[in-house]
């Protein structure tokens, strides 16, 4: 398994996070180690409903997030009185409440990624949460066919649309060209 889950606060303490990669390996590893040890099957089972339950958390929080980000574009646009702009389909791989953690998925997706395939890959800061982005798309068939074909380095993205603005890009692919949009 890669590194493209979001990152969440354990506290207030930026400091303190936490990948839930880690945590959702401890949680694998303690059920290795029941399963080593011959434990109790109901407590296996409860170990292993725990583990499901705090993934389909981590799902949602990452949809919230996703929908948090496209609030934000919206009101955004509504405040400034702005001309809509140019809306693309694009793959969020991840939300962080920091740079760091984008920033360590974004070097991650620029390794296992080939070149073709990290076409307009960027952290995009949309008020107070990093987000990691790949492509833009035209539409939301080609989006989803990308997405099927990297789905095994995208485990956990999903297609949003919404809008490129140059003004959130923090840190963008070399062959990244806002141009066109």
């Amino acid at each position: 398994m890669i590194f493209v889950e979001s990152s969440f606060a354990v506290d207030t303490n930026e400091n303190r996070n936490i990948s839930n990669l880690t945590l959702l390996q401890e949680l694998d590893d303690v059920i290795k180690t029941e399963e080593s040890l011959g434990n109790d099957q109901e407590k296996l089972h409860e170990l292993r409903k725990a583990r499901e339950q705090y993934q389909k958390t981590l799902k949602n929080i990452e949809l919230m997030r996703n929908k948090i980000a496209l609030l934000r574009d919206k009101i955004e646009l509504q405040n400034n009185n702005h001309k809509d702009p140019q809306s693309i389909y694009t793959i969020q791989a991840g939300s962080f409440v920091n740079i760091e953690g984008a920033q360590k998925q974004f070097n991650s997706l620029m390794q296992i990624l080939n070149e073709e395939n990290n076409n307009y890959l960027r952290i995009e800061k949309i008020g107070k949460v990093y987000s990691v982005r790949v492509g833009s798309f035209n539409d939301h068939t080609t989006a989803k066919s990308f997405l099927m074909a990297t789905k095994s380095q995208l485990n956990m993205a999903i297609i949003l649309k919404a809008f490129i603005k140059a003004d959130r890009i923090v840190q963008p692919q070399k062959n990244f060209i806002l141009s066109a949009h």
